[in-house]
């Protein structure tokens, strides 16, 4: 019965934090913001061809205050790339709230500037009945509750109050088997194990052993989400409209 109630939990909200390696640019390439933002809303235009909707993103962002710091160290204070005035059109962070067509919501933050610890991503996911959060760092557990299978409840009548519990006490029942067979393998070819899968399920699929977990309408659906906050930050953050993709589709 655990197992049936957690596959029950139903997902309201789902938040996430990244941060990536600073871009790295092509001899001679435009280098300037406003290329970047000229390339952001061509692509705009061009997914505004998909006239069904089927999602909202709205995005807003910070004003760049640590950009410059950068490349000064890199590259010294007397460089073009070194004055903050050279960043003056580019952001340190952008914070995205998306409203998908069944009604929930995503958090996302992009940050690749600002100073700090290194944490490659922060995910939390909150349902009706459950809730989980990952490590913010590297000294840190997962955590995830789930209604009548964790500590404690929120509604009457419960003896004590909701607690965490390590992911990893729920990883022996419910973990993925690929994971599980394998997961030594995915953790020694670094990154975390994160690319080990994706990799492999790419390379089956171009073998055509198996047909691709991810296709074309799922990722221009994600990649979509980049020129939409460019065209909701231009617009003073104004919601968006995501297309949908697979309208009309054969």
């Amino acid at each position: 019965m655990a197992k049936q109630h957690l596959l029950r939990v139903h997902i309201s909200t789902i938040s996430a934090t990244c941060c990536s390696t600073r871009m790295v640019h092509a001899p001679g390439a435009d280098r300037s913001p406003r290329a970047y933002r000229s390339a952001a809303l061509t692509a705009t235009q061009r997914i505004h061809l998909a006239p069904y909707r089927s999602g909202l993103a709205s995005t807003y962002v910070t004003q760049s205050a640590s950009r410059h710091g950068y490349p000064a160290a890199l590259l010294g204070e007397g460089h073009p790339e070194a004055s903050p005035h050279a960043w003056e059109d580019t952001t340190d962070s952008a914070s995205t709230l998306i409203e998908t067509a069944k009604g929930k919501v995503i958090s996302l933050r992009k940050d690749s500037a600002s100073p700090r610890p290194h944490n490659m991503v922060h995910y939390g996911l909150q349902g009706n009945a459950g809730a989980s959060m990952s490590a913010r760092h590297d000294g840190e557990e997962p955590l995830a509750w789930i209604e009548g299978v964790s500590p404690g409840s929120n509604l009457p009548g419960s003896e004590m109050l909701p607690e965490w519990q390590s992911l990893w006490e729920f990883a022996n029942k419910w973990e993925h088997p690929r994971w599980k067979a394998r997961g030594h393998e995915a953790r020694a070819s670094g990154h975390g194990g994160g690319d080990f899968f994706v990799l492999e399920d790419f390379a089956r699929a171009v073998l055509g052993e198996q047909p691709s977990p991810i296709d074309i309408y799922d990722a221009v659906t994600w990649i979509s989400i980049t020129p939409l906050s460019a065209e909701s930050v231009a617009n003073n953050g104004a919601a968006i409209d995501v297309p949908d993709f697979r309208s009309g589709r054969p």
